[in-house]
Order: C-alpha cells, then structure tokens, then sequence
C-alpha cells in the first residue's frame, strides 16, 4: 500500500470502524477522532483523539498530527437520517464538515477524502443513469438529509477548486455484517431474522456492502488527490427481492405480497412517531418512501474504470448479515 498512515473521523461509525480494521489488518498506522462521551470499545493499535466536529478547536490537535504525519485524512463522521427533522443533522454533517476542511487547509493536510453520499446527487427521471456530477445545491435534492450532505459536498467541491487535495466518494445505501452502530437497514435485517415480516413495500433502492465502500475508498486514497468524485454503489435491489433473499436465508416463510408505495405514503408520518413507541423499526417515514419511489439507477463504472472497484454481489452480504445476526 502506497501510503501507511490514516487518520479517521467518525472511527467508531459502521464505516469508519470498518475502514480502520482494514487498514490495521494491512499493517497501517490508524488514528481515529472520537466523541469525548463515546463509550465504545477501542480498536487495538489505534491511537484515539477525542473532539468533535462541531467544535473547531477540539479539531487541532488531530489535524495539525495528520499533516505533520503527512497522513490521509478520511472524513466519515456525518450523520445518516431518514427522518424528517434532526436538529443535529446540519451541524454535524454541514457545519462539522466546514470545520474539518478549514483546519485541513490551515494545517496544508497532504491528502483527504470525503465521504459524501449519492443523496447529495440531483435525481434524474426514472430510467436515466445516475452519475457523477460536479454541481451541488441544497435546493436541487430532497430530505433534511440529501440537502445537508449536497451543502457540504458543494463547500468541498470548493475547496477543491482551490487547490485543496481531496476526493469525494458517493456511497449508496451502505448495508453488511458488524454493524453496532443501529443503523436503519441493519435494525430491519435484526427484525425480519426475529420476527418475519409478512408483506413488503413496491419500490427499492441501490445498496452497497460496507467492506466494497472502505474497499473503494482505500484504491482513492492511492490516487492523486485532485478533486474527483466517485459513485460507491452497486446494484439496485427491490425491497421485496431483499425479503425474498432473507426467506430464502433464514428459512422463514415469504412474505404475501407487496404493498404500493401510494398506500403507505399517506400513513408515513404517524408511522415515524409510533413505530418506535411499539419497539418496531422507525423505517417508514415520508423520507424513506420517497427514496425507496426516487430513481436509485446509479452507476459505478467510473470507479470501476479508475479504482478497479468491484463490489459483491447483494446476495453474499446478505448471507454475512444473516449468520452475524444469528
């Protein structure tokens, strides 16, 4: 591996502990910022910082080792909503995004990447390739989510324009074995291997295994830093086939059809507020409803052309899931 020495934001999330395993099984060298009130267990042979994003000056001392080291920066730390409102979103994956370049180019890190979305992408009409784009707006996508993750692309994609040596990556819906972190997919999976779930929503969206995404995301960091963009995706998937998979994996039963996505919309809000209060999984929300109906055609060939980014089949990591939940 060309370069040896990372530095992680967000290390204790799916992919960011995913990517430092990764490196650390590569024998590299692996720094990780954490929250100061994160009590997950720590990684072997990383060496933590603690601050937050949100916090320009807890963000120094990290940033200031990272250049010194003459690291790679991986900016992962951002959170993943499906729902309506979170008052954090926007300070963390917005304004904590604007933090970390600002000490990135005070500092003269060597290289960054960082780790966006597809969410941050303008949709296109149904039946039209999603690709990489170099524009980026707020106002040009929707959800609280998708607006703060094209907010913080455009001010990288900025600083990039000034010189800034950084690469952003685009993972889709990121799904696999490991995931402490709750995340909504996972917390569907741990339902359906517990429970079943009778009967499926129309629609469907693009999902890509956590291990393909650090994958990716470490053949970037082999790349000259020169402002790129890259989809991380996979393969559009059907929610019914997902459930179909699962039967097939864990033995159950299949489900009895599928309902459309017309009927569900309507129910969505009170869903997001009494799903949780009934312990089930708060996956029904006007935001999710609206991405499982979005166009989810996203197309990887350009990683694949530069990187050599070959992602699993849905299938396998499926499988991963079941066994590590079982």
């Amino acid at each position: 591996m060309k370069h040896t020495i990372y530095f992680i934001t967000g290390i204790n999330g799916f992919l960011g502990r995913t990517l430092a395993k990764r490196l650390l099984d590569a024998a590299c060298e692996v720094y990780g910022l954490r929250l100061p009130t994160d009590k997950q267990r720590s990684l072997d042979k990383v060496i933590y910082y603690e601050g937050d994003v949100t916090k320009p000056r807890t963000l120094v001392p990290f940033v200031k080792a990272a250049a010194k080291k003459g690291a790679v920066l991986i900016h992962c730390a951002g959170i993943v909503s499906i729902a309506a409102q979170n008052p954090a979103l926007w300070r963390v994956n917005v304004d904590g995004t604007r933090n970390l370049i600002d000490q990135c180019e005070k500092q003269q890190v060597k290289k960054i990447i960082y780790v966006s979305s597809v969410h941050a992408i303008p949709e296109k009409p149904n039946g039209e390739v999603i690709r990489e784009t170099e524009r980026f707006s707020a106002s040009l996508v929707k959800g609280i989510y998708g607006k703060s993750k094209a907010e913080a692309t455009a001010f990288v994609k900025n600083a990039a324009r000034h010189g800034l040596p950084v690469t952003i990556v685009h993972p889709s819906g990121i799904i696999g074995p490991e995931d402490s972190s709750g995340s909504y997919m996972t917390e569907l999976f741990r339902f359906y291997v517990r429970h079943r779930i009778p009967l499926a929503i129309d629609g469907g969206y693009d999902f890509v295994d956590v291990r393909d995404v650090a994958e990716g995301i470490l053949k970037c960091a082999q790349q000259e830093a020169r402002g790129e963009s890259y989809i991380l995706s996979n393969e559009y998937i059907t929610v019914g086939r997902i459930f179909d998979t699962l039967s097939r994996l864990t033995g159950k039963s299949k489900t009895w059809g599928s309902l459309p996505l017309r009927w569900i919309r309507p129910l969505a809000p009170c869903c997001e507020k009494i799903f949780p209060l009934l312990g089930l999984p708060k996956l029904i929300t006007p935001y999710s409803l609206y991405t499982l109906g979005s166009n989810g055609n996203f197309s990887h060939e350009k990683a694949t052309k530069e990187l050599e980014y070959q992602p699993r089949s849905l299938e396998e990591t499926m499988a991963d899931i079941v066994r590590w939940l079982q």
